[in-house]
């Protein structure tokens, strides 16, 4: 089939306007996905009641780690004061979390509750990626103070994935061989 210099033109206009029209939704896709209808809310986590005074944290382990609310109270006053950016932010937790050290989950924990939406998101990733499975009650308990009921159901669906038990391949490799035999 042959086309004729009108389907050629028609078919370069669509392609145009098809164009057109995804760069258009790019551009404005941030504020259509806005829920709130504001671009500045703030979290303000509610006050921790209950003290810990048998020196163990809300997950059970015994460093003298604080609540996460208390830490997102400190983290909402330090943000405002210190004015940290949200470059310098992202960087801290791509940094912990590519040192594939649990030791380094605290550090990325009291970002899972900051005030910016992009960087709570930053937060649940770097936990997801320094893979450790304490990094899931963590994440269950930021959900109870997510902003959104669509963050607590991305918190809780991180914490059930970094809490599945790995594979170990060798294993799985050597059961297959094994099987043909």
């Amino acid at each position: 089939m042959k086309l004729t210099p009108i389907n050629q033109r028609l078919g370069i206009a669509v392609l145009v306007v098809a164009i057109g029209s995804l760069i258009w939704f790019m551009n404005t896709r941030p504020s259509m996905m806005d829920e709130t209808g504001s671009n500045s809310r703030e979290l303000v986590p509610p006050r921790q009641t209950s003290s810990t005074t048998t020196g163990q944290d809300h997950f059970g382990s015994s460093n003298k780690s604080e609540p996460l609310s208390s830490a997102a109270e400190k983290l909402a006053i330090d943000s405002t004061s210190n004015a940290e950016s949200k470059q310098t932010i992202l960087e801290k937790i791509h940094e912990a979390s590519i040192t594939y050290d649990p030791a380094q989950l605290p550090a990325i924990r009291g970002y899972l509750v900051h005030p910016e939406a992009e960087i709570r998101e930053a937060a649940v990733n770097g936990m997801i990626v320094l893979g450790d499975a304490s990094a899931g009650p963590m994440l269950r308990e930021a959900a109870k103070l997510a902003p959104t009921a669509k963050e607590a159901v991305v918190m809780e669906e991180a914490a059930d994935y970094v809490e599945l038990p790995s594979a170990n391949l060798g294993e799985l490799l050597k059961k297959k061989n094994s099987k043909k035999d």
